[in-house]
């Protein structure tokens, strides 16, 4: 909606926009100078209104304030005095009564209608006042103070010497008793010591009356239908109500807390029915220490009369008809007309038609206008010279235009050719090939007649010629010092070289083949920021000499097969250092397993000497004997482990592992497995700390193994837990599952703590518990476990953690599978895994 209007409006004429601004801005103005007016003018109005409220309800308060204080005037001018004189300790009612007689003949206009005398321990007296008053007819009555609450309310002011009005209270002498209004004043003897308090009780009644006829003499703010009065006591209690019997005295109550904040005029709200706002009026009662609040209704105050706004919005329109005439009318003759004079101008220039010139009685103008037109006129000279200057720089431009393009033709195909050349090079990985390949694309593309490949040798210090032009000659793999000749230079300073004589060259090379080369360029090879060569070419001495562009074409190609000479030059160092390895590896292996092997055949003869030593095969041995030779026994024994674990890997490496797989009786194994776990525990004393469970499933089929490599494994697992288990318990189970037997050896020893977990099955790794503990071991047991778990088809596999133990297990299938015929290089993987 909002674009809509505007683009209607930027479509009006000139003189219609302006118009319609300076006639809308001044609409608003005019409208807002008269708004503010009359606010203006309805705050006076009600700012005097509200003093003058305000006036009137200090006056009546002021009024009501001195007819109340009549009373205790009385009471401490005329009656105490009278009183004081007349009382003596013990003293009876009817003589004080007798005393009041005498006081109060003459007053006629009393406001109270019972005064009462109160002397703690002695005397609580109460004189009645008839209404109207017979001044021969006061009541008087001794009360029994044994009658009255402890705390009532006179004894609380006299205690805490107090004076002035009070109330309401509750009326303790009469039946039924009631609220009064009350004022107090002391009662003292004629030595001005403090005997006790009198009092006067006003009834709300003739309270009220006294306020109606205040309200009347003053005029009060009170009489109209909305407002009422209230005025409140000095302990915050409503005293006496005006024109308020409908609302409620909470009401009444939080209106004065509200009003008592502040003296004078208070905006408040919630008051009437209507919702409209409201305003209370505080005024203080000085001599009683009251204060009188009247709330009134914002309609109370007086508005702006119906005519005068009437007026104001008449004389606005006039005007407002008034500027619209002028602005339009002096708009159309100083602004439009000429704007459109010179807008038309304009366009016709814009058009082409730059003689067209802009009217002189324009151009003569003082103002924006004429200021304009002469503008006008200087652009338009201007354009008439500017477009005479394009029209011979176009031509110029044109022709500038097309030699760039024949250029660009030009060196784009040469990249193209480049790239073209480069793809046939890089797209093979022997670097024979790829340097001859090189050579050939070469000669090509920069049209030369010779072109020679030299490469640095690995010393770093010398270049080698590896391909050129004639690659049949006895030149091939000439070496260069580094920093000699055109190829050396290139190379080590890492920069292009253009030799227009190449037969004056200072460091020129003597070769046959290139004898008759006048004109040379070289470029380094770089290859991952490092220069790895240089390629040169030359031509004969009738050729064109090099130029810049056969520079860059060069370099260019150069630096796009450096990558691919440098991979293939690693892959011919890798295919080296891989074949020597492999030949360290054979003959390692083959030194690992004669060594083994001689090692073992004679170890076994002397374990065998030694157990018939120790059973006294050969002569009588005494204890300490015994202990030595089971010492000497252990520890051959470990030592032949150590050999039998060395020529299993030696086997795997050298791919001579051989298993005989073929089904067998589980149980047998078992068996001889959970043996030899019996004697370990035996050996290593551990009967006491640990505890050997085995937990085996019934009717378990025959498995597809080699019995011998299975219990190898069982018996390394075993081992590991008994070792590695201080004090607890080891538990052994065996299960079937659908397609397999599961294996596994659960302990609470020391755990493996999960950094180390990588390295459990690398050969001789061996966990930093271990050698903190100094647990025998060689660190191939696991690897050639899990190794023959895999070549049987199976799993070994483990779960552990820092000091809650280890729990490894394994997988057999039952049926035969294809794992079992690994070839070399997968079993040297399963041992060697990283």
């Amino acid at each position: 909606m909002f674009k809509t209007i505007t683009k209607r409006f930027y479509n009006q004429p000139l003189a219609r926009r302006l118009s319609l601004i300076v006639v809308t801005i001044s609409i608003i103005t005019l409208l807002g100078v008269t708004y503010l007016s009359l606010i203006s003018t309805t705050l006076s109005l009600r700012q005097a209104a509200q003093n003058t409220l305000n006036r009137q309800n200090s006056g009546i308060a002021n009024q009501l304030d001195r007819q109340l204080q009549r009373v205790p005037l009385l009471l401490r001018d005329t009656i105490q005095p009278k009183l004081a004189r007349t009382y003596t300790p013990g003293i009876e009612v009817p003589a004080l009564r007798n005393a009041m007689l005498e006081v109060l003949s003459d007053e006629t206009d009393i406001l109270f209608q019972r005064i009462s005398v109160y002397i703690p321990g002695e005397l609580i007296a109460s004189f009645i006042f008839p209404n109207p008053r017979d001044a021969t007819d006061i009541l008087a009555r001794s009360i029994d103070s044994t009658s009255l609450p402890a705390d009532a309310w006179f004894t609380t002011v006299n205690d805490a010497a107090q004076s002035g009005w009070f109330g309401p209270v509750t009326d303790l002498f009469s039946t039924p008793s009631g609220d009064i209004i009350t004022v107090v004043v002391p009662f003292n003897d004629p030595a001005g010591r403090r005997l006790g308090i009198i009092w006067a009780d006003v009834s709300p009644s003739t309270l009220l009356q006294l306020l109606r006829e205040t309200v009347a003499n003053e005029g009060g703010v009170s009489t109209t239908d909305d407002g009422f009065s209230f005025a409140v006591g000095r302990d915050g209690q409503i005293t006496t109500s005006y024109n308020a019997r409908r609302r409620d005295p909470t009401e009444l109550t939080r209106l004065s807390e509200i009003a008592l904040q502040t003296e004078g005029i208070t905006d408040i709200d919630g008051v009437f029915q209507d919702q409209q706002n409201a305003f209370a009026i505080n005024s203080i009662m000085t001599e009683t220490d009251w204060q009188f609040i009247t709330v009134l209704p914002d309609s109370a105050l007086p508005e702006l009369p119906y005519q005068t706004v009437l007026q104001i919005a008449l004389i606005s329109a006039i005007g407002l008809l008034a500027l619209v005439v002028v602005v339009n009318r002096f708009v159309y003759t100083n602004v439009a007309r000429p704007a459109f004079t010179l807008s038309n101008t304009a366009e016709k220039i814009g058009g082409g038609e730059l003689t067209r010139k802009i009217p002189l009685e324009l151009r003569e103008q003082g103002d924006e206008i004429g200021t304009m037109a002469r503008t006008l006129e200087d652009m338009r000279r201007n354009l008439e010279a500017l477009y005479n200057t394009l029209e011979q720089r176009v031509v110029e431009r044109t022709h500038e235009l097309e030699l760039a393009r024949q250029e660009a033709q030009e060196n784009a195909g040469e990249l193209r050719a480049v790239y073209d050349e480069s793809l046939s090079v890089v797209s093979d990985y022997q670097l024979q090939l790829i340097l001859q390949t090189f050579v050939q694309r070469i000669l090509r593309l920069l049209k030369v007649d010779y072109c020679g490949v030299w490469l640095l040798r690995s010393n770093q210090e010398e270049v080698r010629l590896v391909a050129h032009t004639y690659p049949d000659d006895a030149m091939t793999n000439m070496v260069v010092p580094l920093g000699e000749g055109l190829s050396g230079t290139v190379t080590k300073e890492r920069r292009a070289i253009m030799v227009d004589q190449y037969s004056s060259f200072p460091q020129r090379l003597n070769l046959p083949n290139i004898a008759s080369i006048e004109r040379a360029l070289c470029v380094p090879m770089i290859s991952s920021g490092d220069s790895i060569g240089a390629v040169m070419v030359g031509r004969l001495a009738e050729a064109a000499v090099f130029n810049e562009n056969d520079q860059r074409l060069l370099t260019l190609f150069a630096n796009l097969v450096s990558p691919a000479v440098r991979n293939a030059q690693l892959f011919v160092q890798l295919d080296d250092a891989r074949a020597s390895a492999d030949r360290a590896n054979q003959v390692k292996t083959r030194f690992l397993a004669s060594v083994t092997h001689e090692l073992r055949t004679p170890l076994n003869l002397i374990i065998n000497n030694l157990d018939f030593m120790r059973i006294g095969a050969f002569g009588d041995v005494n204890e300490e004997q015994e202990q030595r030779l089971d010492q000497t026994i252990r520890s051959s024994e470990h030592l032949l482990y150590l050999i039998n674990d060395l020529l299993d890997v030696s086997k795997i490496e050298a791919g001579e592992m051989q298993l005989f797989i073929q089904p067998a009786d589980i149980y047998t194994v078992l068996t001889d497995a959970l043996d030899t776990a019996e004697m370990m525990m035996d050996k290593g004393n551990k009967r006491a700390q640990v505890t050997f469970t085995s937990q085996v499933e019934e009717g378990l089929p025959p498995i597809p193994m080699d019995a011998r490599r299975v219990r190898q494994v069982m018996y390394n697992l075993i081992s590991n837990a008994i070792k590695f288990t201080l004090k607890g318990d080891i538990l052994f189970t065996v299960k079937r599952e659908p397609d397999l037997v599961r294996f596994s050896v659960r302990d609470s020893g020391i755990g493996i703590p999960e950094d180390q977990h990588d390295r459990l099955f690398q050969a001789f790794e061996r966990t930093d518990n271990a050698k903190q503990l100094a647990i025998e071991g060689t660190g191939l047991g696991l690897p050639i476990s899990r190794y023959l778990v895999e070549a049987h088809g199976g799993e070994l596999n483990f779960h552990s953690e820092a000091g809650e133990g280890s729990t490894f297990w394994f997988t057999l299938p039952l049926q035969a599978t294809q794992a079992s015929s690994l070839t070399t290089t997968q079993m040297m993987r399963v041992v060697s895994r990283d």
